[in-house]
């Protein structure tokens, strides 16, 4: 299950951590507590938004399913993202069957950001 998890969490250098609109400049990796230096790999958690060096918070999630600051469940995002993957190949199944259909184009394309 840690794996799955992990592997729905994205990664991101610290420039983005820093920039995006609901990312805070990170310092230090609570995990390990060293500091986080510029382009190193980070791993923000969507249900908290807090960030960690994405090694440290990796190995944390092999052995503990929450974070590390605040406590709160990351395995709820793993139900998210498998429903939509589902929703998405459902979308996918019934657009290759009727390749006309506007509404399923744009649901397609609204799906991997093209609209």
């Amino acid at each position: 299950m840690a794996f799955l998890v992990v592997s729905c969490i994205h990664v991101y250098n610290k420039w983005f951590a820093s920039t995006g609109n609901r990312h805070e400049l990170v310092e230090y990796c609570v995990v390990c507590l060293s500091m986080v230096s510029n382009g190193e790999e980070l791993r923000w958690l969507p249900m908290c938004h807090h960030c960690f060096h994405a090694h440290c918070i990796d190995a944390w999630l092999e052995v503990s399913p929450t974070c590390p600051i605040c406590r709160v469940n990351v395995a709820p995002y793993r139900s998210f993202i498998i429903s939509s993957m589902v929703s998405l190949a459902k979308r996918v199944g019934e657009w290759i069957e009727n390749p006309l259909s506007s509404e399923l184009t744009v649901a397609f394309c609204e799906s991997f950001g093209f609209l």
